[in-house]
């Protein structure tokens, strides 16, 4: 009876409502949020679009634009790893870290992600597998258990039990509330950050 219940109220608005009052915990105690996986996940599903889309109708020119914008993050990553070591020498002006450290942060690239390149590919398997919940779960799992056994010490592992509201979803949308949604990422990251400057 209490499953039935936990099933009938697992739409999509109150599951949202559930993530964002987690993920709101999880940036008080580390601040900074995963704009940089959503971000780099959005990349990669736009190339598996574009890359499905030129193989099903038989088109060299999108599955060549997928299969670079796929690519570019990784290749992003080079001129980080080279100005990365640049900063490790001891001849460098503070004013030159500086600026090498924000172009560093500005570039999407998949080595200074928040939450790792892990993030990035789960975002995408998430893509490719969306009408197959089940498979979305054991993806989840293994890749929890792939965090954990390179890293027990992180506590990313623990998004395994974002299983359990993935077994309850109904299917059904709910009320919405789309602008909440858009608006309350980035209030409550700039709200956060004015709270720990003024705390810090």
């Amino acid at each position: 009876m209490m499953l039935q219940s936990l099933k009938k109220v697992s739409n999509a608005t109150n599951l949202k409502i559930l993530a964002i009052f987690l993920m709101f915990l999880a940036h008080i105690y580390e601040m900074f949020g995963a704009f940089g996986a959503f971000f780099l996940a959005g990349i990669s599903i736009c190339a598996w679009d574009l890359m499905v889309e030129g193989v099903k109708e038989k088109k060299v020119r999108p599955f060549w634009k997928g299969l670079g914008l796929f690519l570019l993050p990784i290749l992003l990553a080079l001129p980080v790893l080279f100005l990365s070591s640049y900063l490790t020498s001891e001849n460098v002006p503070p004013l030159m870290v500086q600026i090498i450290s924000f172009f560093i942060m500005a570039i999407p690239n998949i080595l200074v992600v928040e939450g790792g390149y892990i993030m990035v590919y789960l975002g995408l398997l998430f893509y490719i597998f969306r009408r197959h919940r089940i498979a979305q779960m054991v993806i989840l799992a293994r890749v929890s258990l792939f965090v954990y056994l390179t890293d027990p010490m992180s506590v990313q592992w623990m998004m395994v039990f974002a299983i359990v509201p993935m077994y309850f979803y109904n299917g059904e949308k709910g009320c919405g509330m789309k602008l909440f949604f858009y608006i309350f990422y980035p209030v409550h990251i700039y709200l956060l950050y004015i709270l720990a400057s003024l705390l810090g």
